[in-house]
């Protein structure tokens, strides 16, 4: 690993937060990601084009919008991660009003890259629970964070204070 590499992993896009003080040890603390862009999808799927793996139709673009995820992947999360497992979000507020199609639509975007990628890159539909799970089976060691989590800002002067809260009680 270089340098830069080493940074990036120092800047903690995952860690352990205990918010509840230091003194109860890991008996009551939280596994956190950091998602790099948003919580919604991430990369080529955005939603603003379809992905086509038919290649008999003028519109194919499975090779185009793989080589862009696995691109997107690799720069934005290999490094940024500890672990071999990365959580991506897929879906956004009201994304799934067509639950159906946008299932089948993963599932084909998935297959497809799991068939047809050079790199050593596997994608699995999972729960947080399977995660956790797969991250705690690597032995990773994990900054460890004790402080509150909000306010959060997602853009210049846009601050969510109050939406969510860790220390409710002592908030009043």
């Amino acid at each position: 690993m270089n340098d830069k590499e080493e940074r990036l992993k120092d800047k903690a896009m995952q860690f352990l937060w205990r918010p509840f003080s230091k003194h109860f040890g890991t008996q009551k603390q939280i596994l956190t990601s950091i998602f790099r862009d948003h919580y919604c999808y991430i990369g080529p799927f955005n939603n603003d084009e379809a992905f086509v793996a038919d290649k008999t139709l003028e519109t194919f673009n499975a090779d185009k919008l793989m080589e862009e995820f696995i691109n997107y992947v690799h720069k934005s999360y290999t490094n940024n991660y500890r672990g071999n497992h990365i959580a991506l979000p897929w879906g956004c507020d009201f994304a799934y009003q067509n639950a159906i199609f946008t299932w089948r639509t993963m599932e084909g975007i998935i297959d497809y890259i799991n068939e047809h990628n050079t790199v050593n890159m596997k994608l699995v539909i999972s729960t947080p629970g399977t995660y956790v799970d797969a991250l705690k089976a690597e032995k990773i060691t994990w900054p460890v964070y004790y402080h509150d989590m909000f306010p959060y800002s997602d853009g210049n002067n846009e601050y969510w204070s109050g939406y969510y809260t860790s220390r409710p009680g002592t908030k009043k």
